[in-house]
């Protein structure tokens, strides 16, 4: 004879397994949508513009005209509110000023691209902290390797696979801290370096072959050196031409001194050009950290 389960008993099996389902749900969409590691709760006002003229929007692209001044920071989040209280938030690289034209590019919407709702709107800029995990110390730094627009799914990649607080003066547009910028070269990358608390692991992304002084490029791999308590991950770009090989050479054979210094090659035929590329040379990063 089969015995019948209770009814009670059935029903506090489902809820649990309803509850746990949406818990993987959630855990699941942390990692696709980065803004749900926004602390939402914590953010901080810091101007607001009204009557500002939208003039045209993309997926990438915002094109405005504010009757006062607008302060740019590309480590604040923007929101642009309609008047029918509609709102969406965007972070952005970098915005251009051009006479009563403001155009933010490389922007990255967070909640949607919006439509025109209106003709004019509101921006309102805030500080909104990205929520920071438990584990070891680390900061990417480098020039415009590092801070082109697609990097961004490097550190993106970096920050959802891997359990690390991230260190840095900047933020990219998914709100995670580094040092990088466009137009750095070796002396300000090492000055960026020594500007931040000590990091468990340094990873550094940039173009040693575009202008880069060999003496300048010791002087970083003997900084890199004397940082023994931590790892260092270097990321060298792909060598076209017999200059750049032997250059790369040098480098290496330089820091062979330092068994705490990691190199991680691209190959010739990764261009770094997609999101799968990035991903790709993240998952590298992550299997070289110990």
């Amino acid at each position: 004879m089969v015995q019948k389960i209770p009814v009670k008993y059935c029903v506090v099996f489902l809820i649990g397994i309803f509850l746990y389902s949406n818990y993987l749900f959630f855990k699941d969409s942390e990692k696709k949508f980065i803004a749900l590691n926004f602390q939402w709760n914590q953010k901080l006002k810091q101007q607001e513009v009204p009557n500002c003229k939208v003039i045209s929007i993309t997926k990438d692209r915002l094109v405005i005209e504010c009757d006062s001044l607008l302060e740019t920071n590309p480590n604040l989040t923007y929101a642009l509110k309609y008047s029918n209280n509609k709102t969406f938030y965007y972070r952005f690289l970098y915005s251009k000023i051009k006479q009563d034209t403001l155009t933010f590019s490389y922007v990255e919407w967070i909640n949607g691209v919006p439509k025109h709702y209106g003709k004019t709107a509101k921006i309102i800029s805030y500080d909104i902290p990205l929520k920071q995990k438990t584990g070891k110390k680390i900061l990417f730094a480098g020039d415009f390797l590092l801070w082109d627009n697609n990097a961004k799914y490097l550190l993106k990649n970096i920050y959802i696979d891997g359990h690390f607080k991230f260190l840095g003066s900047k933020k990219n547009v998914y709100n995670i801290n580094y040092e990088a910028y466009g137009k750095w070269d070796i002396t300000d990358i090492i000055q960026a370096l020594k500007n931040n608390p000590n990091a468990d692991i340094y990873v550094l992304f940039f173009d040693i072959y575009n202008n880069q002084n060999q003496k300048h490029i010791e002087n970083l791999i003997h900084f890199l050196g004397n940082k023994k308590k931590s790892q260092i991950i270097w990321i060298l770009p792909p060598s076209k031409t017999a200059i750049e090989k032997n250059l790369q050479y040098h480098i290496k054979r330089s820091a062979r001194q330092y068994p705490h210094i990691h190199f991680i090659e691209i190959d010739q035929n990764n261009a770094l050009k997609t999101e799968r590329d990035y991903s790709i040379l993240a998952q590298k990063v992550l299997k070289s950290i110990k």
